[in-house]
């Protein structure tokens, strides 16, 4: 199967439907929301024909057009270019493949977030939601056929998820305690005035941290005492035996 990019899959199924121009497939792109799904900007259009036309994917064809003696070039999809879209969006269809949002980055930091900066952000967040739904609702609402709508529906059905989890996560944060299992910014230590150490008591430290005080080692090795023999006893110093000669 021939290897497409999203963007080039997105320019070889609209040269699929009909040949265009550059300028056309700009329309079309804007027209349909598809800017919101592709990273496609109108200066890497004719980027991506020139990749699709170098692969034999599509080629230019018929007289240019354009307004005035404006002349644009016409590209369509060969027959090699409609089988590789067919196979390449059936994949794309049949397998899910991993997104990388940003918002779940966020999340994944969001310890380090003030409280009473977090919950403006939520705000945020479910204003720039609501003002999207306004915007595909409107783009929805113009005529277009069967597989268009059905990007809009799928669109239209993730900002409603997205938009019922933040309502949920917005009234947790709002409460007292903090939803389960997230931490808010951990507030600075008290500074400690020069020369004054804070007393630790055993539960600031857990049992394991406290060692045991060292035995105390004498400084003088202890005298031993003197050695006696049953019935007799040595004179310290002499070498004699008391009471000897």
């Amino acid at each position: 199967m021939v290897e497409l990019t999203p963007a080039e899959l997105t320019l070889l199924g609209l040269l699929v439907e009909q040949p265009r121009h550059g300028y056309e497939l700009d329309e079309v792109i804007t027209g349909r929301g598809m800017r919101e799904w592709t990273e496609i900007g109108f200066s890497s259009i004719y980027y991506l024909l020139g990749r699709l036309r170098d692969r034999g994917l599509v080629a230019e064809t018929g007289p240019e057009r354009g307004p005035g003696a404006r002349r644009r070039k016409v590209f369509a999809a060969t027959a090699e270019g409609r089988a590789a879209c067919a196979a390449a969006a059936e994949e794309a269809i049949a397998v899910p493949r991993p997104v990388f949002p940003p918002v779940l980055v966020g999340l994944a930091n969001l310890p380090v977030v003030p409280r009473d900066r977090l919950l403006p952000a939520l705000e945020r967040r479910a204003a720039a939601l609501a003002e999207r739904e306004r915007e595909v609702r409107a783009a929805a609402a113009r005529p277009a056929p069967d597989f268009v709508r059905a990007i809009f529906d799928y669109t239209l059905a993730q900002l409603a998820a997205e938009q019922d989890w933040l309502a949920g996560y917005r009234a947790a944060w709002a409460t007292t305690v903090p939803p389960t299992g997230v931490s808010t910014a951990l507030p600075a230590a008290p500074a400690e005035s020069p020369g004054v150490t804070s007393p630790v008591t055993p539960a600031d430290s857990p049992p394991t941290a406290r060692a045991k005080s060292p035995p105390v080692v004498p400084t003088t090795p202890p005298t031993a005492p003197p050695a006696e023999s049953s019935g007799s006893r040595t004179v310290p110093g002499t070498g004699r035996e008391a009471g000897g000669r």
